[in-house]
């Protein structure tokens, strides 16, 4: 019926074709499990207890916030010691795409709309905690794939 040459051909042209669909198949796999893991880390779109939503337009009105917000002395100088390192010379809100404190990241759109939250929380009264935990959940929507590898850099996460 087919010829030895024939059988072999055929055969390895069904091993080729059974590692391609592994292949497509181990990468959806992969793409949906992110994705998954992804959705999980921060809920967009949601309107924040002092009034920014998390989405873009809450991105934009921080970023206006950092140079319009004005601060007494003392919330001057909180505002100084969050958005830099602590005595440890960890950075007091982490900052994912270079892990710098934030007030090393002038041109960083991302450190900057951070520093307009700071702000904003400052002078609403926020304690420093509610301040951290609040930036935590803007960092986790700006680095969605830090977050859900578990902190780990990934290759989609530029520098400042």
């Amino acid at each position: 019926m087919f010829s030895d040459s024939n059988k072999n051909f055929v055969i390895t042209l069904m091993i080729v074709a059974l590692v391609a669909l592994i292949g497509v198949n181990q990468y959806l796999i992969s793409s949906a499990s992110s994705s998954v893991a992804t959705a999980f880390v921060v809920q967009a779109g949601g309107e924040s207890d002092y009034g920014v939503p998390l989405d873009n337009n809450g991105y934009q009105t921080l970023l206006n916030y950092r140079d319009s917000i004005s601060l007494s002395a003392d919330q001057n100088a909180e505002y100084n010691k969050l958005i830099d390192y602590d005595p440890n010379g960890k950075p007091y809100i982490d900052h994912p795409c270079c892990g710098a404190a934030i007030s090393r990241c002038a041109p960083c759109g991302h450190g900057a709309a951070i520093q307009g939250l700071v702000k904003l929380l400052l002078q609403k009264g926020y304690s420093e905690q509610q301040i951290l935990d609040e930036a935590l959940k803007w960092n986790k929507m700006f680095f969605p794939e830090y977050y859900a590898n578990g902190g780990q850099q990934s290759s989609g996460v530029g520098g400042c």
